[in-house]
């Protein structure tokens, strides 16, 4: 992994203070998958659960990314 996916992936795991978020244990094996990743969520309640190529990814809205998001 490059120095800048290694900053990318901090930027959406990790809050703005740099603490790592909690995003697992929402995925559930009962509902259908997503037809573009595959992930098991249980609807769009949590889209950051989605991979990040799928087009139904957003960062956590708590993330560094997600953050950023919202002031660009």
């Amino acid at each position: 992994m490059s120095e800048s996916e290694e900053i990318t992936e901090f930027n959406h795991t990790h809050d703005v203070k740099g603490h790592p978020l909690q995003t697992a244990g929402f995925l559930d094996g009962s509902e259908p998958p997503c037809a573009d990743c595959g992930r098991h969520l249980g609807g769009l309640k949590h889209p950051y659960q989605h991979a990040r190529s799928c087009p139904t990814y957003t960062p956590h809205p708590n993330s560094i990314a997600g953050q950023a998001d919202r002031h660009s």
